[in-house]
């Protein structure tokens, strides 16, 4: 008796075992398509567009990548973002945001010694980065899947020396 039920029990573990697979890294996506999270992470920390350059570069490994032919610009000591200055959408990688809830986007606020902070941040990177986290939180992402740091940096302005571009960079991270 016990022989007519044993390939059935092996099938059913084996079906259990598919299921399981499936709705995790299938469904939640949280295989991350076979590959080590470390791994990710540490090809998502590479910034590929230097502050000040045209265009800009938003990726998450091979997992997602968004080149934008603009890049951010804010005027000299102003801590607000011109999103128009990007020339093209950020939407796909807020659906990406919301859709792979295991990811956080770090943003880095840069800043000149030079430039005036009169904002009620201890500095004017922090403050750009914050006013980019709050965009994107009106976007519909979620605040804990944000993080705001801020660096120094020798900073381009433009020839008239009455704004910069590429004030902030993204860069997204694994989380547990």
């Amino acid at each position: 008796m016990l022989t007519n039920k044993a390939p059935w029990i092996i099938l059913l573990v084996l079906w259990m075992a598919g299921s399981t697979w499936w709705h995790v890294c299938k469904i939640k996506q949280l295989c991350g398509d076979d590959v080590n999270p470390s791994a990710v992470a540490a090809e998502a920390d590479i910034e590929t567009t230097p502050p000040g350059a045209d265009g800009f570069t938003i990726a998450d490994g091979n997992l997602f990548r968004l080149d934008l032919p603009g890049n951010f610009s804010f005027a000299k000591s102003g801590a607000n973002a011109n999103m128009n200055s990007l020339g093209g959408s950020l939407e796909s990688m807020i659906t990406y945001l919301k859709a792979n809830p295991g990811r956080t986007l770090e943003i880095t606020g840069y800043y000149s010694p030079g430039e005036t902070n009169s904002t009620s941040f201890p500095n004017l990177g922090l403050a750009r980065a914050e006013g980019i986290k709050q965009y994107l939180i009106q976007q519909g992402i979620p605040a804990d899947s944000l993080t705001t740091k801020a660096e120094e940096r020798n900073l381009p302005f433009t020839a008239a020396g009455d704004s910069l571009r590429g004030g902030a960079l993204l860069c997204f991270r694994w989380c547990c």
